[in-house]
């Protein structure tokens, strides 16, 4: 039986401590063992309407599984329509929907106060 979660870590430029979250098979075992495959992966803290997410484009072009429409705070998800990785820091409604992949479980408030553009570097932990 595969493992169901995988233990990952956030470093962030210019931070010391380490943001930590899990990649989750139940929902969408395709995309997480995909994403897995990829780690480390790098992105940037972007902004969209009134919420703020960071995004990673990994070029997996994995189309829809289990998706979403509203998201919560700390929710890791694949969005398919951009081909990349989304950490939300806030809840909200995505511009499209989105599988969730994985949680922040802690130091989510380290990405909260992150600028425009900061650098994110998704590892296995």
């Amino acid at each position: 039986m595969a493992e169901r979660y995988f233990p990952i870590i956030i470093k962030m430029s210019g931070e010391t401590e380490v943001i930590e979250g899990q990649l989750d098979r139940l929902k969408n075992p395709r995309t997480v063992e995909r994403i897995n495959d990829l780690l480390p992966i790098q992105g940037k803290v972007n902004n969209y309407k009134d919420f703020q997410y960071s995004l990673i484009k990994i070029g997996l072009n994995i189309g829809k599984e289990t998706s979403i429409s509203e998201v919560e705070p700390g929710i890791i998800a694949y969005w398919p329509l951009n081909d990349a990785i989304c950490i939300y820091t806030d809840a909200g409604k995505p511009y499209s929907p989105v599988n969730p992949v994985g949680i922040i479980t802690k130091n989510l408030e380290l990405l909260k106060k992150s600028r425009l553009s900061t650098r994110l570097k998704i590892e296995k932990a």
